[in-house]
């Protein structure tokens, strides 16, 4: 059944993460690193389908700052805004396989599964965590190209509100260009008119904000 997967697959990844400094959290389906500046965490969603257990796997990234001002202006509850995260991307995205989820039959796949996923973060998912839970490196990620779309999000809105904050925290000499880059997108993405009086507002607030 998926909740003896679940409780499987945590079981045999859990020595694993906790050497990286990862806690588990079966309750949220992941594995979470605290950081000062926020956190890092692997997060694991498990479907079944027609007899077949299906796993995919994200890697994510919360920066304190950036979702404590973001999450002001968006439509989120405040329940879910603690942990809301700053980036997040599959395992299939990261590797140009975009649709890619690990398939289970039996006991022996879970094993198989559990060293593709360790294989996988030490090759190339705890250099990426690293790597973007920075402001300078997610400025870069996130606001290169504010007019087109980023795989490292999936809400293509957020991503426009989370940006702008990234670009005002980061210093980045285009902030204002950027922002204004952000308003076209969403319009030209259809986005509701609340949704961009928010943006406004968020706008608003970030020319007149200096960060410390």
């Amino acid at each position: 059944t998926v909740q003896e997967f679940d409780t499987a697959l945590y079981h045999q990844l859990f020595d694993f993460f906790y050497d990286h400094e990862f806690e588990m959290n079966s309750h949220k389906k992941q594995f979470r690193r605290i950081l000062p500046q926020g956190f890092q965490n692997v997060l694991f969603s498990v479907s079944e389908l027609e007899g077949e257990l299906w796993l995919e796997v994200n890697l994510g990234i919360r920066i304190n700052t950036v979702e404590d001002i973001a999450q002001q202006f968006l439509d989120n509850s405040k329940a879910f805004r603690n942990d809301a995260m700053t980036v997040v991307i599959s395992v299939g995205k990261l590797t140009n396989n975009k649709y890619f989820k690990y398939k289970i039959h039996s006991k022996e796949d879970l094993e198989i599964v559990c060293d593709s996923v360790k294989s996988f973060m030490l090759q190339t998912g705890f250099q990426f965590l690293d790597n973007y839970s920075s402001l300078k490196n997610l400025d870069i990620l996130f606001n290169k190209h504010p007019n087109k779309p980023t795989e490292y999000l999936y809400n293509q809105m957020h991503r426009c509100f989370k940006g702008a904050v990234i670009a005002k925290l980061s210093y980045n000499p285009k902030f204002l260009e950027v922002l204004d880059n952000y308003g076209y997108f969403m319009e030209k993405l259809g986005a509701k008119p609340t949704l961009l009086d928010q943006y406004e507002k968020l706008s608003a607030y970030l020319v007149h904000y200096s960060p410390n």
